[in-house]
């Protein structure tokens, strides 16, 4: 690791050694950048930006002497090129190869602020800059993020929409692009100062970065310019896209910019009719940072200007920043070195680049005939109108008349951010969007040769390698939109290939590009260079298809250090407290923490639970079991009649059983004893408790392996870490369908072979590791689901601590963690019982709570098991079946029932794939083949990141769910009201309005989530987003989607399941109206004493005689099921026709396998794919 550093270290000396080669490639449209001399000398005596190229001036000292990116790099290194070939994990991640964003994010600041400058310069109109810069044109190829480069690829359609925004002032056109126009403006502003480079991280740093005039002095000023600030990323990436891609980005009628694309191809010779309409939007845009006008003012001066005088493009000038629809879908292109730059010869002679700077340079011969400008550039810049006057921006005229001097000079501005500058320097100079930085995830293949031997004066010979015809056409600039060619028309491609057949008689010329794929024998036929040339294409293409490496660890973390020297506030100041095991043994411990703030946290935390000892002292779970927390229980206890104890005692308490393993089997904390959890060397998120203070706890983590857990566990106290890691999984852990406290796996086990279940569980999310060391910890945290968790020590000593509310009702409330103990980091403890447990080696704590991505296939496993079991005779089943049924002849077993239907019937709304758009690759094909996109998709046909396995599984789930409630309430129990008087129908008696209840209390839950976001933030909807998504799991927060309408979708198709539950939803909606009388608990409250329990004497319904028999399809299906049904049967080409007509055989079976020799006559009859 120290060796890979020691070679990033050592590029800084090579050439000339303090030149910023990356800096001195980038396309700037005049020399100033580079020129030498104070960047402030290079603009007007007048100008309010000299403050701001000062501060730039200091900046690049700094850079080229002492500053680091990212804490990990010198800053000079990344610009000379000194990574383009190191891939240690201190600079880059490990699964992708990109450049950690903390150096890209530092790249995009200082290339944009440079290019900012250089429009600047430009603008201004100084006589000592020059024009003549090196050249480079636009190329053809991938350039971003779709949605902003389709706002400008009709340059004709941008300038209408902004005129018919200003015709329809008050709609919501207008309102985006002055958004848009504010955002770019304020970046501006704040860098006038001369104090940063971009945005502040923080709305307390900004306001100390504006001006006294300028700081919000009213509380709705306050608010307002807080919540614009929430997330300054966006307002960053809005001054990035502007400056580094094109000002018209910043009169779009979209959404807010946000994510910058990659521009490398962009270069620095736009026609001149679209520098000038983006030198008009920049004066704009400089004269509201000035505070010379309102954002309003400047989209009303460029309506009325290009209302006055449209704008005209020709076709290749209106279409400059298209790009093929396929190459944005595909992303099948070319990567791009940053360094990588073709530029037009001859170069101007003063260029300040070494030799080995010139080596990133490509020659190219001359300019399309569609970019050379019809009046040649002058070397220097003349303005006759500019000498000695003052700003150019005092009068609007007056900025006009500039734009028009300059094109009489063949002015031509230009854009570039490096490929993304946030993309970094991939392996092999491969440029790719960096996670996290808000750029996409562009995998690309680098098939470039490099240009050894070019030079400054080359006169127009190009001296690179012959290349090949992808590598031409990619450097051919965009055409602009093509015509639509008349059908039968042979493509222009086709017809060159036919021009070179008569001179190349050797089939080898063939472009292996073509769109017709060669079979295997005629591959076979081909020559030796010809069959490398299909492979290496056909690569390209694999790649394009080929899934994504899905990292468990987030796209940029920063790699763990356990050399480092580190202190801890433990050392400063001393806490000793007891804590005792599940025998009462009682052990003396020492509180270790890095930092002070959680060293005061879990001082307060274990006040608490001493608070609350008995009498004697000692915990509650020794001397006061009944009152406990926790239960202990013996392991003689663990038998397999323990799972109905398990049942009963999880409603007041978690479990624990000491020595569940003999304490002589435990692990050891060394290479081999932690090989046993994973391979040493795999990298994970690890939490390093000796990063720096922050509000957000992820930020301590890092990116590790077991093998630095095991160092810093041998480590002397100077490097000593508290590290823990929490997510290593055991896809070939045990399952034992025997296990007494094990329900899920015996139902898997009885149910894996039936109709729409788990084929497989998932046990690597059903059984994992985590390790940590000495003084590793984490807070309180909820986890939303009702699984069932059980803690194992192997090796080491774990205190763990658990607290439930005294009032146990408000576990059924809403507005738990919503209006009461909203933060979880500062609970009342006088709320709460809270105790401490020692778990030893071999200990087993079991607790109720944890949330994991396969809970709905595991409830739906167990419906189908209790189907299995509680409709056939008690005595056929064998005593393992029997310890995990549930009690339905008692009240609260019949709840439990009625709560599990509940949650069966809205799994769809609460499972966070709803959320989310497809990935399926051929279902996202067949979409983009009628139309459809994504977003599109999952509004109109409810087509999800669910698969369409699981979504059967779900219907199958309900189908069983209500056929057993039926069965249950006919023939197996007689609910009676509690005057004594028989219910007639459970199930729209008891049930229905249960689950009415329920919805309602999920509404007003939802409700609850947003408006104590909106209480903690201010207005933001991507942070009321976020609480959504905490309700519901990992769901995308920008991605476009309306959680709260599909989530209302998702209730209103699950209360339209039968009429009475349509008119009880209804009618509790109603008569709940008031905010102060929403239905806030899961269940109603009287709903333990509204009925009594006992075994029906006689059958009333009919005998289902076995499980086969009922049509779990037609009772499970919902509405959304219907359209997603007949979507997905169009889009993979069933019959859709109506059911006497179907053909499909498998749409005709309705019954799901069951016993043995039922589900054996089905296999022999069945035909075709299940649907």
């Amino acid at each position: 690791m120290e060796q890979e550093r020691g070679q990033a270290n050592d590029a800084v000396g090579e050439g000339e050694e303090k030149e910023q080669t990356l800096l001195l490639l980038t396309p700037f449209t005049t020399n100033a950048p580079v020129a030498g001399g104070d960047l402030a000398d290079y603009l007007q005596e007048a100008s309010p930006y000299r403050p701001f190229a000062q501060h730039l001036q200091s900046v690049r000292e700094a850079v080229s002497h002492k500053e680091t990116w990212g804490g990990v790099v010198p800053a000079l290194t990344v610009l000379q090129g000194g990574l383009e070939n190191v891939y240690s994990r201190n600079y880059r991640n490990s699964k992708t190869g990109k450049l950690l964003p903390s150096i890209s994010h530092s790249m995009v600041e200082y290339i944009s602020a440079f290019k900012f400058y250089d429009t600047l310069a430009r603008i201004e109109c100084q006589e000592r800059i020059s024009r003549d810069v090196l050249k480079q044109p636009q190329r053809f190829g991938y350039i971003g993020d779709q949605r902003h480069m389709n706002g400008i690829s009709n340059l004709r359609k941008l300038v209408e929409d902004v005129l018919k925004a200003g015709d329809a002032y008050s709609q919501l056109g207008a309102l985006k692009i002055i958004r848009n126009l504010s955002a770019v403006a304020l970046s501006i502003r704040v860098l006038m100062q001369g104090t940063c480079l971009s945005l502040p991280d923080s709305y307390e740093a900004l306001v100390q970065k504006l001006p006294a005039n300028l700081r919000p002095a009213t509380l709705s000023q306050k608010e307002e310019l807080a919540a614009a600030t929430a997330d300054p990323r966006g307002l960053r990436q809005a001054f990035y896209l502007a400056v580094l891609i094109s000002p018209l980005l910043s009169v779009l009628t979209a959404t807010e910019l946000q994510k910058y694309p990659n521009s490398k191809r962009i270069g620095n010779d736009k026609p001149l009719a679209i520098s000038r309409l983006e030198d008009q939007v920049l004066v704009e845009l400089l004269r509201v940072a000035e505070g010379g006008q309102t954002s309003i003012s400047a989209f009303m001066n460029l309506y009325q200007s290009w209302k006055r005088s449209p704008p005209e493009f020709t076709l290749e000038e209106n279409g400059f920043f298209d790009r093929p629809q396929s190459m944005e879908k595909s992303r099948i292109t070319r990567a791009v070195s940053v360094f990588e730059t073709p530029a037009v010869v001859p170069y101007p002679e003063a260029w300040p680049l070494s030799q080995k700077g010139w080596s990133f340079v490509r020659a190219e011969t001359a300019l399309p005939s569609s970019q050379v400008p019809t009046t040649s550039s002058s070397t220097t810049a003349e303005d006759p109108k500019g000498k000695g006057r003052e700003h150019p921006r005092g009068a609007y005229e007056e900025a006009q008349a500039n734009l028009a001097n300059e094109g009489e000079r063949g002015l031509e501005s230009g854009s570039s951010d490096h490929e993304d500058v946030a993309a970094g320097l991939n392996p092999g100079g491969a440029g790719a969007g960096a996670a996290g930085a808000g750029g996409d995830d562009d995998r690309t293949v680098d098939d470039q040769n490099k240009n050894d031997n070019s030079k400054p004066g080359t006169n127009g010979i190009d001296a690179s390698p012959r290349r090949s015809n992808r590598e031409r056409k990619d450097r051919q600039p965009s055409p602009g939109p093509s015509k639509p060619k008349p059908k039968g028309q042979k493509s222009s491609r086709s017809s060159r290939k036919r021009q070179r057949e008569p001179e190349a008689a050797n089939e080898e010329k063939d472009d292996p590009r073509d769109d017709v794929v060669p079979a295997i024998h005629q591959v076979h036929a081909k020559g030796v260079k010809m069959r490398k040339a299909i492979l290496a294409d056909a690569l390209v293409r694999m790649e394009a298809v080929e899934p994504p490496l899905i990292s468990e660890v987030e796209d940029g973390t920063l790699p763990l250090n356990v050399d480092e020297e580190v202190t801890r506030y433990s050392d400063q100041e001393t806490y000793m407290f007891d804590v005792w095991d599940a025998e009462g043994e009682k052990e003396a411990a020492k509180l270790e923490s890095h930092l002070e703030s959680d060293f005061r946290s879990w001082v307060t935390i274990i006040e608490a639970v001493k608070a609350q000892h008995c009498e004697s002292g000692r915990p509650r779970f020794l001397d006061d079991p009944d009152n406990s927390v926790l239960g202990i229980v013996p392991k003689s206890n663990y038998a397999p009649g323990f799972a109905n104890f398990v049942q009963h005692a999880f409603r007041k308490q978690c479990l624990v059983v000491p020595k569940y393993v003999d304490r002589d089997r435990a692990s050891s904390f060394d290479r081999e004893g932690l090989e046993e959890v994973c391979d040493l060397h795999h990298e994970t998120a690890v939490q390093d408790f000796s990063a720096p203070e922050s509000q957000n706890l992820n930020d301590r983590v890092r990116l590790g392996n077991l093998e630095d857990l095991y160092k810093t566990s041998v480590a002397p106290d100077s490097t000593r870490k508290s590290l823990n890691a929490l997510w290593f999984p055991q896809a070939n852990g045990q399952i034992d369908h025997k296990d007494p406290i094990a329900s899920d796996s015996r139902a898997w086990f009885r149910t894996k072979d039936d109709l729409h279940c788990l084929k497989q569980l998932p046990t690597a999310d059903m059984r994992w590791h985590i390790v940590g060391t000495t003084g590793a910890s984490h807070y309180f945290h909820v986890d939303p689901r009702g699984d069932g968790t059980f803690i194992l020590v192997r090796v080491g000593l774990k205190a763990w601590v658990l607290a439930i509310p005294i009032d146990e009702s408000v576990m059924f409330s809403a507005e738990l963690w919503t209006k009461m103990e909203r933060d979880i980091t500062k609970l009342d403890f006088t709320k709460w019982k809270i105790e401490m447990i020692l778990l030893r080696p071999g200990d087993l704590l079991g607790i109720t709570n944890v949330d994991h991505p396969t809970f709905t296939g595991r409830i739906n496993t167990l419906v189908s098991f209790f189907y299995k079991t509680l409709t056939v005779d008690i005595d056929s089943l064998s005593s393992a079946d029997k310890a995990h049924l549930p009690d339905i002849y008692s009240e609260s077993g019949v709840v439990d029932m009625l709560l599990l239907a509940c949650v069966v019937e809205v799994q769809n709304a609460l499972c966070p794939l709803s959320y989310n758009f497809t990935d399926d690759p051929s279902l996202l094909a067949l979409l983009d083949k009628q139309g459809h996109t994504p977003l599109a998709a999952l509004a109109d046909y409810d087509i999800s990141g669910m698969t369409h396995e699981m979504r059967l599984q779900n219907v199958y789930s309900r189908g069983r769910m209500q056929a057993l409630l039926r069965h249950i309430f006919d023939r197996q129990i007689t609910i009676r009201k509690p005057c004594g008087v028989e219910m007639r129908d459970p199930w729209g008696q008891l049930f229905i309005p249960t689950f009415a209840w329920f919805i309602n209390c999920l509404k007003t839950y939802l409700g609850l989530s947003l408006a104590s976001t909106r209480e903690t933030h201010i207005g933001k909807k991507r942070i009321r987003d976020q609480v959504l998504s905490a309700s519901l799991g990992p769901v995308p927060v920008d991605s476009g989607v309306n959680f709260r309408a599909l989530f209302k979708v998702q209730m209103r198709s699950s209360s339209l399941r039968w009429e009475p539950l349509t008119d009880a939803v209804k009618k509790l909606q109603d008569k709940h109206k008031a905010p102060d009388s929403k239905i806030k608990t899961l269940l109603p409250p009287d709903i333990h004493t509204s009925f009594t329990v006992a075994k029906k004497v006689q059958a009333t319904g009919p005998e289902l005689d076995g499980p086969p028999k009922a049509n779990f399809r037609e009772l499970g299906a919902r509405t959304l099921d219907s359209t997603y049904f007949t979507k997905y049967a169009q889009l993979v080409g069933f019959d859709v026709s109506p059911a006497g007509e179907r053909t499909s055989p498998d749409l005709q079976r309705t019954a799901p396998e069951g016993d043995h020799e039922e589900s054996t006559r089905r296999k022999r009859q069945r035909v075709g794919t299940t649907v």
